[in-house]
């Protein structure tokens, strides 16, 4: 039993094409992850492409997105989701992280069409990002504790002027 290529879409992932921006974002920034897909020649129209991007979170993948940008060769918006044989597309997703901490990031993309032997190591991509702390945290602290050294001062001038009659509260 033999597969008609003419009929089937062969995707693979164009090599060096993963991009991700900005390289050490802040947690809760936006981040591009970019990256570009071919349709190999003599094959048919890639039609119903799946892309996911996941989250591998100790050792298991978390779904992130399905829902990609497509652009073209020249990064001119895509209506139309499909690829031609031959073709390139690129695709950007925008994901954000609520947390710091190293992320690894795995892709894998397939036209429901391909042959599910040809869904290999070519349709699946992996990258790594570093999700630094957001710039106001350590700004927030130093507040905290410049208030929390005012507010024990504070209290204890207050405290001591009661102890030594100057401060009385009415009862009624």
């Amino acid at each position: 039993v033999g597969v008609d290529t003419r009929n089937r879409p062969d995707l693979k992932f164009v090599a060096a094409s993963l991009k991700i921006a900005p390289g050490q974002p802040e947690e809760g920034s936006l981040i591009n992850v970019s990256f570009a897909i071919r349709n190999e020649e003599s094959r048919a129209n890639a039609t119903s492409v799946l892309i996911r991007l996941f989250e591998r979170d100790a050792g298991a993948l978390r779904e992130l997105s399905r829902q990609p940008l497509w652009y073209d060769d020249r990064w001119n918006p895509l209506t139309d989701l499909r690829i031609a044989p031959g073709k390139q597309v690129r695709l950007v997703f925008e994901i954000s992280f609520p947390v710091q901490g190293n992320k690894s990031l795995e892709i894998k993309f397939n036209d429901t069409n391909e042959p599910y032997t040809w869904v290999d190591s070519q349709n699946r991509v992996t990258g790594s990002v570093f999700v630094r702390q957001a710039g106001w945290v350590i700004y927030a602290v130093i507040g905290v504790i410049i208030a929390a050294i005012v507010g024990v001062g504070f209290c204890a001038r207050l405290v001591s002027r009661y102890r030594a009659g100057e401060l009385t509260f009415r009862r009624s």
